[in-house]
């Protein structure tokens, strides 16, 4: 996922800005335990393995931060052994500490803001402070991926972590979660407060997913950004990935948790389908145009735009909706209903 990510967001920036950053705010040793590239490694190579964006000369800065020292140390050794001959115009920082303590002055020394900034906050637990995504949420073009395993979230939702929870999401409204009972409702009130969070700190398109594996272990991926395009490039390369055997990604935006065929060429798009027809039935006796719908699904569910397309067309031809003009190019200006 992150590969695809940076395969759009690299040529796209370092065509438009002077500078870029990549910051890691729980970086890790750099490989998991079988050997598999970390977070910090990926972001490198899909910048250092491309000639042509290397060459445009333009100032990549990666800060890398950890709290463990043992970890940060095999992540510098690593970054030397894979990439002895870096470019004088990329740089690397690697930052001792917790992100929660250290990510100000992290940032501030490397004098990185006022150009963007991809920051992959992906903690074990609690902590990403809000003043960090407020932050970032105010510099120029910065986005965020944010990580919250889903057993941290059932423990959150006791409210045994109240003072982490005021820290994350930036005040106590959260603790209304203590109100719910069934833990995938807790589970899913929090997602969608962190990114009523998110969207407070100028973070405002968001696109939550859940990962879960047949022994039932989960993690919920909340990416953020104020631009448009920035959530496209990120949904585009969800859907081209192909999850591991056992896998499953699901769409939080829907309360029936409806599982999204990330990798397939043909995706089921029943659920989608249902999605689109609550919305006209919300907007009745109004239509909608198939760009409303299109946006519909880019901001509002887990699928693309171009999927709100290819349903709209399938549901168009079993009679479950309606078009004004009934004949001509299925465009933006087509006027859509329900049949």
């Amino acid at each position: 996922m992150l590969a695809g990510y940076f395969d759009a967001w690299y040529p796209i920036m370092l065509r438009t800005w002077p500078r870029l950053t990549v910051f890691e705010g729980y970086a890790g040793p750099g490989e998991h335990t079988k050997g598999e590239e970390g977070s910090p490694i990926i972001a490198l190579r899909r910048l250092l393995d491309r000639p042509e964006l290397v060459n445009l000369g333009k100032e990549v800065r990666f800060v890398f931060v950890e709290k463990r020292a043992d970890r940060l140390e095999h992540l510098r050794e690593l970054v030397a052994e894979k990439f002895p001959d870096l470019p004088s115009h990329v740089a690397v920082d690697f930052v001792p500490g917790s992100c929660e303590e250290v990510w100000k002055d992290a940032l501030a020394s490397s004098g990185v803001w006022g150009c963007p900034i991809f920051a992959n906050l992906d903690p074990f637990g609690p902590g990403v402070p809000y003043e960090l995504v407020e932050r970032l949420g105010r510099n120029k073009a910065s986005e965020v991926l944010v990580t919250f395993p889903s057993d941290w979230l059932r423990r959150f939702a006791s409210v045994e972590e109240i003072d982490d929870g005021d820290r994350q999401f930036g005040s106590s409204d959260w603790r209304e979660v203590i109100n719910l009972d069934d833990p995938q409702h807790k589970e899913l009130f929090l997602v969608a407060a962190y990114r009523e969070t998110l969207a407070r700190a100028g973070l405002g398109l968001s696109a939550p997913f859940r990962l879960s594996d047949e022994g039932g272990h989960s993690f919920y991926l909340i990416f953020a950004t104020g631009h448009r395009l920035g959530l496209e490039r990120m949904k585009e390369s969800m859907w081209k990935i192909d999850p591991a055997r056992g896998i499953q990604f699901r769409d939080t935006t829907d309360a029936n948790q409806g599982v999204l065929d990330f990798g397939k060429l043909d995706p089921d798009l029943s659920a989608l389908e249902r999605r689109l027809k609550d919305r006209l039935i919300e907007a009745a006796p109004n239509a909608l145009t198939v760009e409303e719908l299109r946006d519909f699904a880019l901001f509002e569910t887990g699928f693309r735009p171009p999927h709100a397309t290819r349903a709209v067309r399938t549901m168009l031809a079993v009679g479950e909706l309606s078009r004004d003009p009934e004949k001509g190019q299925l465009s933006g200006k087509i006027r859509i209903c329900l049949g």
